[in-house]
């Protein structure tokens, strides 16, 4: 709702954050604008310490490319063919869940199962990737513990 912060929906039109906006809203009775505007409280004067549980990259991406296949064989596929009858608004979040956009091109008929499942497992490795560089860049320095 524009009445509830103009301010803050003058500014981002993306629909994630106007139901961020929302949602803090409901919990709170208080708009995104004034949580921001709010002065923000010193560092935290304690020792933190992060640590990476971590493979080698080529292992975890082997590991989730077997989840993938994994959740085929227990029926993705069809909770997917449940989500392409309902016909609904590609947009939304569950459509771009990873592997569903490309299950949902294959049921369109717009490529095959071989080619969906492959784009699904390559978008994952990607997100994989950028998890790990999200987490290189938030959490410098770190301790990485590999696991086999």
């Amino acid at each position: 709702n524009f009445k509830i912060d103009p301010e803050f929906v003058a500014k981002n039109s993306d629909k994630h954050r106007l139901l961020r906006l929302y949602g803090v809203f409901l919990q709170t009775k208080e708009n995104m604008t004034f949580w921001y505007e709010k002065p923000r409280r010193g560092a935290i004067k304690k020792n933190i310490y992060s640590f990476l549980i971590n493979s080698e990259r080529k292992l975890i991406y082997k590991r989730c490319e077997l989840r993938f296949d994994n959740m085929l064989k227990k029926g993705a596929l069809e909770e997917v063919k449940k989500i392409h009858i309902s016909n609904i608004d590609r947009s939304l979040p569950v459509a771009k869940s990873l592997g569903v956009k490309w299950l949902l091109s294959y049921l369109d008929q717009k490529m095959s199962l071989e080619e969906a499942v492959k784009l699904s497992k390559r978008d994952t490795r990607r997100y994989v990737k950028r998890q790990f560089t999200w987490f290189a860049n938030n959490y410098i320095p770190y301790k990485t513990i590999f696991m086999k």
